[in-house]
């Protein structure tokens, strides 16, 4: 017999001790790639996430990184592609949630064709959704796409469409440009979008709301709610003034630290980051020890 929270704890202290300082931003994949992390240690080998211990506490929530046990997918040559743990894939039924899909959602189609998922994809964007809805309808069986944002608080909130009409994203509120424009489009909260689908937990959810999801998540954190085994956030930490010393991008780190969840895979300089809860993770590998 061996001990999972003492195998975690010397899984992560070598990896602290290996792992290199910088983080490679350029990765060689297309579009819809899938692939083992493992196979990739030239691209995926370190993180750009602070690793200072936060005490005995925190430590004990240490997970073991397994990386032959992550793959990426998606379009990495337009920065949609994502890394997921895959040990916790073991259920006949998985729910993804895909909130923010711009004009590439090679990552959801990659979760549908390789694991099964059933995936859920959210975005107000006009452009999105002329983008999204033929390829939803190729998959029905397993894609509803919701012409909606996500927001802290349901209703309708303003957007500044990008000045440039060659850019996709919106991004909430009203935004200084010469000729920028806005929409006022629906928002609902996580919670709305879970009780209209029936779902009750996802083991996959995945954020991409331009600067909006502090907001979210610190709903979240504040509510002590986090229906997920893995959160994949984009952070747009870039628009504060300190980056990701910003005392608001910090608080929001540490409050998903303290809900249980591990950073496991980093992009583009900590913008773009994938958790893992243990908690999860723990029941995942003694349901496939005990299959």
């Amino acid at each position: 017999f061996i001990k999972v929270a003492d195998l975690a704890q010397c899984v992560q202290a070598k990896e602290q001790a290996s792992v290199p300082s910088s983080f490679a931003d350029d990765i060689e994949e297309g579009p819809q790639v899938s692939v083992p992390v493992a196979e990739e240690s030239a691209v995926f080998n370190s993180f750009d996430i602070e690793r200072e211990p936060r005490g005995d506490s925190h430590m004990s929530k240490a997970v073991a990184v397994d990386r032959t046990a992550q793959v990426y997918m998606g379009n990495a040559a337009t920065n949609t592609g994502w890394t997921v743990d895959t040990r916790c894939f073991n259920k006949e039924s998985l729910i993804g949630y895909g909130i923010g899909c711009g004009e590439n959602i090679s990552w959801d189609v990659g979760m549908v064709k390789r694991y099964g998922f059933d995936m859920f994809l959210f975005d107000p964007t006009p452009k999105s959704i002329r983008y999204v809805t033929p390829i939803v309808a190729k998959y029905s069986d397993k894609m509803t796409f919701t012409p909606e944002g996500l927001a802290a608080q349901a209703g309708t909130l303003t957007f500044t469409l990008p000045s440039n009409p060659k850019h996709v994203s919106m991004r909430a509120g009203v935004h200084s440009s010469n000729d920028a424009k806005v929409l006022s489009l629906k928002v609902s909260t996580l919670r709305d979008f879970m009780e209209r689908f029936g779902h009750t937990y996802i083991d996959v959810l995945k954020i991409d709301i331009e600067g909006s999801e502090y907001e979210v998540l610190e709903q979240m954190i504040e509510e002590d709610w986090f229906p997920m085994t893995q959160l994949l956030v984009e952070f747009h930490q870039r628009w504060f003034k300190d980056g990701k010393k910003d005392p608001r991008h910090q608080k929001v780190i540490q409050g998903i630290s303290d809900a249980g969840f591990v950073p496991i895979a980093s992009q583009h300089h900590g913008q773009e980051i994938t958790f893992l809860k243990v908690a999860d993770l723990a029941k995942c590998i003694q349901l496939e020890v005990e299959n």
